[in-house]
């Protein structure tokens, strides 16, 4: 114990000295990784955009690569960088091998599918409609892609701070490239472990501290970022379904579709009959099952198969042509509360205000399979309502309604929108959600095309 008392002693007077030999490790340390990272991230937040914004076959596949290449050794990087710069290897006669610039190339095939990886998901969780505005604005393509980054700046700088993390405390590679050569290659990572294999501990446990400041500081920092995420960034969207597959006959329906539902927020699905509309709700609804799909709940991403139990209840599907039970309206608008909490006060209380929103008091104790299409959909939307779903599904809501009809339920739309709702529209008729919709996307191929 006396031993590392004083080793420790040591160290901090080496620190607070500024011993050379040891600030210049510290030095090449960080002259090394920050030229990595900046030569890195251009290119990888580039490529992270293509992944989000591009149309291209085999997307999902890259982007499982990029995330599996997280999580491979610095020593399998630096052995295959050995083979290519050494006298050897296809690139001897460059002589890069035992230098810094070796290192600093070793650094950003390390941290170019982090960057990747963690840009992807800061630029996947901005607002669609960021790319959309701009472009509609006149933007050209290149602008509207910084506007974009410039949304998600906290979680893109997050991925930046992770990445630089990483590779100023990787040693595999330094190592095995750099050679750890002292007053050259040598760097915090490569000292501390020549010096604890010498016994030489007080500079080992001077350059961990500077680590450990550095990490510290790291953290500090990037719990700050994500504060000010929160506060300045439009609303995280309630669910976000991902890579969603579906084949009926051998014919694929649907193709690595993504939906993002936020609240508040009402989006328009149109396409031909056969396009995959219905099929897309129902999925989401929990009532057909995909051959993939991810959902990404409370901030982590399951399988579609392993969550759905326990968000169907947040969200509600009404067909083109709502089924109604038989009874009354008041008994339709009733019938989820008896499944929920409330007691029987509650309930009936619950009803009353249902009907007075809808304006259905008048034809509360009426048949409700004898009213009309308009009036049907009304108590629909009204039995949907009263259970506060977070999403509403609708498909085709407005087919076959004559114009008072559909702007009665416009009307609702509207309100339950305003609610706090998420909710999506599958229509052929787009003019009859103008105002409403605030995203719109175009099924092609399978496909949901903006």
């Amino acid at each position: 114990m006396s031993g590392l008392l004083i080793n420790t002693q040591q160290a901090l007077q080496l620190l607070l000295s500024g011993d050379p030999k040891l600030w210049s490790i510290v030095i090449i340390s960080f002259s090394v990784s920050l030229k990595a990272i900046v030569l890195t991230t251009p290119l990888a937040l580039l490529v992270a955009f293509a992944l989000n914004h591009g149309n291209f076959p085999g997307i999902r596949f890259i982007v499982a690569v990029f995330n599996s290449l997280l999580s491979v050794p610095t020593v399998v990087i630096g052995l295959f960088l050995y083979v290519l710069l050494s006298r050897q290897g296809p690139f001897g006669d460059l002589r890069l091998l035992f230098t810094q610039t070796a290192m600093v190339i070793g650094q950003m095939f390390l941290c170019f599918p982090i960057l990747v990886a963690l840009g992807y998901a800061a630029i996947q969780a901005a607002d669609q409609r960021v790319w959309e505005t701009a472009r509609t604005l006149g933007a050209p393509s290149w602008f509207s892609m910084l506007t974009v980054f410039y949304e998600v700046r906290f979680g893109l700088l997050a991925a930046v701070l992770t990445g630089f993390g990483r590779i100023i405390s990787e040693v595999g590679i330094s190592m095995m490239v750099g050679g750890n050569i002292m007053g050259y290659t040598r760097n915090i990572t490569t000292a501390i472990a020549l010096e604890t294999s010498k016994g030489e501990f007080a500079q080992g446990i001077a350059l961990g501290l500077v680590l450990l400041t550095l990490a510290f500081l790291l953290t500090i920092f990037l719990s700050y970022i994500q504060g000010k995420k929160g506060v300045c960034c439009m609303n995280e969207p309630l669910l976000v379904f991902r890579g969603i597959e579906k084949s009926f006959a051998g014919s694929q329906i649907l193709r690595n579709v993504d939906l993002l539902l936020y609240p508040e927020n009402c989006i328009l699905l149109s396409g031909k009959n056969g396009a995959g509309k219905s099929t897309l709700l129902k999925i989401i609804a929990g009532l057909e099952t995909p051959e993939q799909a991810e959902i990404e709940y409370s901030g982590e991403s399951h399988s579609w198969k392993t969550v759905i139990r326990s968000i169907r209840k947040n969200i509600i599907y009404l067909h083109q042509q709502p089924f109604l039970f038989s009874g009354t309206v008041l008994s339709n608008v009733a019938y989820g509360l008896r499944f929920t909490s409330l007691n029987r006060k509650q309930r009936r209380e619950s009803v009353i205000e249902a009907l007075e929103w809808a304006g259905l008091t008048d034809v509360a104790t009426q048949d409700a399979k004898t009213l009309s299409r308009g009036v049907q959909q009304r108590v629909a939307f009204t039995r949907a309502w009263i259970l506060k779903p977070k999403v509403l599904l609708l498909d085709e809501p407005m087919a076959n309604m004559d114009h008072e009809s559909r702007e009665q339920t416009s009307l609702l739309l509207r309100r339950m929108k305003s609610s706090g709702m998420s909710i999506v529209v599958t229509s052929h008729m787009q003019q009859y959600y103008d105002g409403l919709a605030d995203q719109h996307f175009h099924f092609k191929r399978g496909r949901l095309v903006p």
